[in-house]
């Protein structure tokens, strides 16, 4: 090692800011989401598969051949930014915050490039989101969601060619309830007199079913949804148009 580069290594262990590896991106994720996340910290089957998504879908084809030690932040950001849904973009940003800080705690990295990274990218977002706002053909976009129309149609499908999908799908579209929380609710969480639904649980799939078999998870939390007063209209006019058909 020549002179100035042995002082600057000198320098960067007195700040404790060497770093002795080079990995990539992509190496380092897979560490931190198999080794890290999975067997440590043990995350549970969801939550693995959620940040498996991102970091495949966002993070490893826009960074994962860049050596960790030289990767920027305007480079996360830009990843970042490029995420459409709001959802997903705000798991994103928890990857990078917690994965970043795993990597300087780990001292693959001189310093966590990755510090409030999260405000940033909503205040960048809504910026950009105010520019488009202000164009003209931003005002005539819609939401895109499914029409009444469109689902009478699903649900008369369902009728017809997978009648065990039905009851589920119509009390999905009546109250906006995830596929977890379907399969979770029971007769008791239904006030049939206050006309809502009391979500208590989540029915999904744990750790170990990710190697054995499926098995039933509970989460300790609560929500509470409101059945639409012409659920059961709804039910009827569905058979009459089947009835019609």
């Amino acid at each position: 090692m020549s002179s100035p580069n042995r002082d600057e290594a000198l320098i960067q262990i007195c700040r404790k800011q060497f770093v002795p590896y080079s990995y990539t991106v992509k190496e380092f994720y897979d560490y931190w989401l198999w080794y890290y996340m999975w067997n440590e910290k043990d995350i549970s089957y969801n939550t693995y598969m959620t940040y498996r998504n991102i970091i495949l879908n966002y993070i490893d084809p826009a960074l994962g051949t860049i050596s960790l030690p030289s990767l920027k932040r305007k480079d996360l950001l830009q990843v970042l930014l490029r995420i459409p849904s709001p959802t997903v973009r705000k798991h994103a940003c928890a990857i990078v915050s917690s994965s970043m800080q795993v990597a300087r705690d780990k001292n693959y990295i001189s310093c966590n490039i990755a510090m409030k990274i999260t405000a940033e990218v909503n205040r960048l977002k809504r910026a950009e989101e105010q520019q488009l706002m202000d164009t003209y053909s931003a005002r005539k976009r819609t939401v895109k969601v499914y029409s009444a129309a469109q689902l009478n149609c699903l649900q008369n499908i369902c009728r017809q060619e997978k009648p065990s999908l039905y009851l589920p799908m119509l009390l999905a579209t009546a109250t906006g309830l995830r596929i977890s929380e379907l399969r979770a609710l029971k007769y008791e969480n239904i006030d049939f007199l206050n006309k809502y639904a009391s979500i208590e649980t989540q029915l999904g799939r744990t750790k170990i079913s990710f190697c054995l078999f499926f098995l039933n998870k509970y989460y300790g939390r609560r929500k509470r949804t409101t059945i639409k007063k012409n659920l059961r209209n709804q039910d009827k006019k569905n058979k009459n148009n089947n009835n019609l058909n």
